[in-house]
């Protein structure tokens, strides 16, 4: 509850932008719906009458709503951009105002390592999960909705066989989400492990030559790096068995919403052009689940973390450095 009360405190000044970015993203997948209802229209319409003067109408539409989500796809990035480097910037000066509250026997006894990586790592950690995480979790929670009432108007039965893999794609993230959640707060406590040793050995390097310890220096950084080995390859573990069950399910619901959909269209009840547009709709609504199985590859990858379970547990260890000591 704390951190949320900090989180908000931090966002208050940025409601304009908040609100907007919000239009944006409501806009944008407005717009996304637009594309596989055209795509309805020009296979059974355009294609069977031979109407070309339908196919300008179509397409013209098509440019707009493409020119449109363009505009407001740079309005949500650039005002996630802002906010997100603002919050960074209240972290960090609180963090910084912060460090000369603490004692001075603390400060000494303190990693050096551990508080660069609290005052400067973690802060950017939080940066990118307003400006990545938290927006793509937003505009994918707003998709699913607006992709859900458009299929269940296309056609309920198949839209039910669709949502029936939903709940277990949820299921897999609430039992997968908190070994992720631990796997990642035990990478950057390990990382910041080894980051402390290796400028304390820095600053003491006349210490480590004048009692010839390079060995048993060279021994402690190994060790280290086995402990940071071993908690990355449990983060990938999960990763993988998260990403690949994900896959797995969502490919079941396509092959099972290929086949009824094909005996439908066989049977004269449902139209070839209604059927490709359902497929679309149906690979959007899957979309936000499997990209995001994505970003927590590619954050295995890349120093900082795109995801949201990361981008919260950085909020949260922030907010009790600067609740003690």
């Amino acid at each position: 509850m704390k951190t949320n009360r900090v989180f908000i405190s931090l966002l208050a000044p940025y409601k304009a932008h908040l609100w907007w970015g919000l239009i944006s993203i409501v806009a944008g997948n407005l717009l996304g719906l637009v594309f596989p209802w055209m795509l309805k229209v020009i296979v059974d319409e355009v294609i069977v009458r031979g109407d070309r003067r339908l196919l300008q109408t179509v397409v013209l539409w098509l440019v707009l709503a493409a020119i449109l989500k363009l505009v407001y796809g740079f309005l949500r990035e650039y005002l996630a951009a802002v906010v997100g480097e603002g919050v960074a910037r209240q972290v960090r000066n609180k963090l910084y105002w912060h460090l000369h509250r603490l004692s001075v026997p603390y400060l000494d006894r303190a990693s050096k390592g551990a508080l660069m990586t609290h005052l400067l790592d973690d802060t950017d950690h939080i940066k990118e999960f307003l400006a990545g995480g938290a927006v793509d979790c937003i505009y994918g929670i707003g998709s699913c909705i607006f992709v859900a009432a458009v299929l269940l108007q296309m056609n309920r039965p198949l839209a039910l066989i669709t949502f029936a893999y939903l709940p277990v794609f949820a299921a897999a993230f609430v039992l997968a989400g908190p070994r992720l959640k631990a796997t990642y707060a035990a990478v950057s406590e390990k990382q910041g492990q080894l980051s402390s040793r290796i400028q304390e050995v820095l600053s003491g390097m006349r210490v480590v030559a004048g009692f010839f310890r390079h060995r048993r220096e060279a021994d402690i950084f190994d060790a280290r790096q086995v402990e940071l080995s071993a908690a990355r390859i449990s983060s990938s573990v999960w990763q993988a068995v998260l990403w690949t069950g994900v896959e797995f399910l969502s490919s079941l619901g396509i092959i099972l919403v290929i086949w009824y959909g094909a005996g439908q269209a066989i049977a004269g009840k449902l139209s070839t052009g209604t059927l490709m547009a359902f497929y679309s709709y149906m690979m959007m609504l899957f979309f936000p689940w499997r990209a995001s199985q994505w970003r927590i590859r590619i954050t295995s990858r890349r120093p900082l973390p795109w995801n949201a379970s990361h981008g919260c547990s950085r909020m949260s260890r922030w907010s009790r450095r600067c609740g003690t000591r």
